[in-house]
């Protein structure tokens, strides 16, 4: 039965696009920049194992949510997402006694999410059998939802396609051609996510999932980190607490300097904190722009350049006839030309 997942390969070319990504978990490795598991609280995980990428969660509670495989690439334009599976655990849902509504379902999952909403292609489990449906939610929360569509087997493969602005979901069985289970208007913008995902929902049930294949064709593929829109809110998230961590630790810095100053009996320097923080938010991505300077007096210019005024005077006296026209600043000497006041 694991030999029938290749019969489903020829499946694959429904339309013709000018980029693609085939991923084969039974080849020696795979590009792991493609792809980033998310498995939230659920005490699930993803593992590369036996050829296969193989997602399982453990026995727990209902409230656990989905453990995803997440792309880390946009799509644009007409596309076809398609994963090639084999359920080894996907068993008949126990309810959780603590579910709070919602059927109890043991499922696979396409998901897909841009600017209208999401919308998932599942092969579930549920107490009045196996089905294959699409699900979603989109702008101005107008739910939907297919017919239940019965399949059979633990061998099969889930398609999402959009050709101009309609979102069309599949199923197949092992060795059957793709069969129609929803269509939902969706847009032709972005797509900013698509991943796996496996979820027991209001069961107690452990699950027990391997892909052998995934595909993904488009008219455009946005490839790599930066690829992802979840990605770029992490990524100046992180940056930006990375920001404020500097000022606070430059801040202390100074302060000790000073206190360490005062402790010796000098006279205290006096700074200056500066920063700045520039947070650009575009539709292609986030720049962050931070800059730190720590001040203590101005430096003194090089001889014969042209003073620059000093944004505090500590103390200062007038030109010395014996010191070539050198003006004090506190206890720190502070160059000026002759005949230049400050």
């Amino acid at each position: 039965m694991l030999g029938s997942l290749t019969l489903l390969s020829a499946l694959v070319a429904s339309g013709s696009y000018s980029d693609s990504i085939e991923v084969d978990f039974s080849a020696p490795t795979y590009d792991r920049t493609l792809f980033r598991p998310n498995v939230r609280r659920s005490l699930g995980r993803w593992e590369v194992k036996e050829g296969k990428l193989r997602a399982a969660i453990p026995k727990g509670g209902g409230g656990r949510p989905p453990i995803g495989f997440v792309g880390l690439f946009r799509l644009e334009g007409d596309f076809e997402f398609a994963a090639d599976y084999q359920a080894v655990a996907l068993p008949k849902p126990k309810a959780a006694p603590t579910k709070k509504g919602g059927d109890a379902v043991n499922s696979i999952e396409l998901v897909i999410s841009g600017a209208p909403g999401w919308c998932v292609a599942s092969r579930k489990s549920l107490s009045i059998g196996e089905r294959a449906s699409s699900y979603g939610e989109l702008e101005g929360q107008r739910k939907f939802i297919s017919d239940n569509l019965p399949v059979s087997g633990t061998v099969g493969r889930l398609e999402v396609r959009r050709k101009g602005t309609n979102i069309q979901f599949y199923h197949a069985e092992a060795g059957s051609n793709p069969v129609l289970i929803g269509t939902v208007p969706f847009g032709d913008g972005p797509i900013d996510e698509v991943g796996l995902q496996v979820y027991a929902m209001n069961t107690v049930d452990s699950l027990d999932v391997r892909f052998s294949r995934v595909h993904v064709g488009a008219d455009r593929i946005v490839r790599g980190l930066f690829g992802s829109s979840s990605t770029w809110r992490r990524l100046s998230w992180g940056l930006l607490a990375l920001v404020v961590i500097a000022i606070l630790y430059a801040g202390w810095r100074s302060a000790g300097r000073r206190r360490a100053t005062a402790a010796s009996g000098s006279h205290p320097r006096r700074g200056v904190i500066r920063a700045g923080l520039l947070v650009v938010v575009a539709s292609q991505g986030v720049a962050v722009v931070a800059s730190h300077h720590i001040s203590a007096g101005p430096s003194p210019p090089q001889p014969g350049a042209r003073p620059l005024r000093p944004e505090f005077l500590i103390e200062s006296v007038g030109p010395r006839p014996d010191d070539g026209g050198r003006q004090t600043l506190g206890k720190r000497p502070f160059l000026c030309p002759k005949g230049m006041a400050l």
